[in-house]
């Protein structure tokens, strides 16, 4: 019988889901465990009030509780929080018994690994990392490997087993048309200068970019993204310099647009980058709020040359004459495939090996003991 697998996240973000599709894609039965789900109302609410005033705090403030959370001291008795708090999440994975743990997030990284440390040795335990620095939550030695996106930083970690194949991606993202034939199905004009813009802009940057659309001689027409949270005031804002800003609120044909645009405004988050650079195409990063994004900005500007910082100088019109006879990339193999595939290899790995201890002659004497 085919084991099952379970991936813990705290939404049903574009990791899960593509490591979901894999996985079922290959004939197996996969469970999705949002382990918010799993505290008491109270905890629930107190997380999200605290998340809230997180998210809304100055960066450097960000910054300091990244900074304390990031050592084995405090991630001892983070774990020793979560134990007590997440009983009812235990509960569930041994009444489901799932063979494969896959962690896409800190948080549930620490939760696999007690999991498995308290409740089922023989589980395996996998974690995905997005970012380009791996944050104290992200390592457990527990960990049958931890995947990681393309970075040389990450090479220096120690007692760390890494393996770096990207950030998994839905099998969308591999139905690739040339730039006109996707215009041609939006409704977009060819010869229109677009700019897509990403989910989850700060204020200060929205702000930054509407100035340099409508205060540019040559007319951009970007497409901003928003979530269903964020609704806009209106569909489409029109500038005086013959500049749109079209909102769209749905995030199903993201990929789609992408294809289409000549540049890329997004972000500095590991998914966003990822989503972007998928397709090669010349990206304008807003500044950076945490740790993390200033990391990710710093090693993808090593890796890419088509990678720039957003400030008030920024010109998008003269990026995008820098890089406008940019191919799309050809279809290639995407991380979630490899991903899977170096799990599928670990686990018959440690299956052949435990067959072969079973098969010594002191095992099978134990073993015939116990019987």
């Amino acid at each position: 019988m085919k084991p099952k697998v379970a991936i813990m996240n705290i939404s049903d973000d574009e990791v899960s889901l593509a490591l979901k599709e894999e996985w079922e894609g290959r004939g197996y039965s996969v469970l999705c465990y949002n382990v918010l789900s799993f505290l008491s109302n109270n905890d629930h609410k107190r997380l999200h009030n605290v998340s809230l005033t997180f998210f809304k705090a100055d960066s450097k403030l960000r910054d300091v509780v990244y900074t304390l959370t990031n050592n084995r001291v405090a991630v001892f008795f983070i774990r020793m929080y979560l134990k007590r708090k997440f009983i009812s999440l235990f509960n569930q994975c041994q009444k489901d018994n799932p063979q494969v743990l896959i962690a896409v997030h800190p948080l549930t990284t620490q939760l696999g690994a007690l999991y498995k440390k308290y409740f089922h040795k023989s589980t395996y335990l996998f974690s995905i990392v997005t970012d380009y620095t791996v944050h104290q939550m992200s390592i457990s030695k527990l960990n049958e490997k931890l995947f990681a996106p393309i970075s040389g930083s990450l090479r220096r970690l120690e007692r760390v087993p890494i393996k770096q194949l990207g950030t998994p991606l839905t099998k969308k993202y591999d139905d690739i048309k040339t730039k006109s034939a996707r215009r041609k199905e939006l409704k977009i004009n060819r010869i229109t200068e677009m700019v897509v813009v990403s989910t989850n802009v700060n204020k200060m940057s929205e702000q930054q970019i509407i100035e340099s659309v409508k205060g540019k001689k040559r007319p951009l027409h970007l497409f901003w993204f928003k979530d269903f949270n964020e609704k806009p005031l209106c569909e489409k804002t029109y500038y005086q310099n013959g500049s749109t800003i079209t909102y769209v609120t749905s995030l199903q044909d993201y990929y789609k647009y992408l294809q289409a645009a000549d540049l890329a405004i997004t972000k500095p988050s590991g998914v966003k980058l990822a989503e972007a650079t998928y397709y090669q195409l010349p990206i304008v990063c807003v500044q950076p709020q945490s740790i993390q994004e200033h990391q990710n900005v710093i090693e993808l500007m090593k890796q890419k040359d088509h990678m720039y910082l957003f400030d008030r100088h920024t010109n998008l019109s003269v990026m995008i004459d820098l890089w406008k006879d940019h191919q799309p990339i050809d279809k290639r193999k995407r991380s979630s495939e490899l991903v899977v595939d170096e799990m599928f290899k670990i686990i018959e790995r440690n299956i052949k090996r435990e067959k072969q201890l079973c098969s010594t002659p002191i095992m099978e004497k134990t073993l015939n003991k116990n019987v």
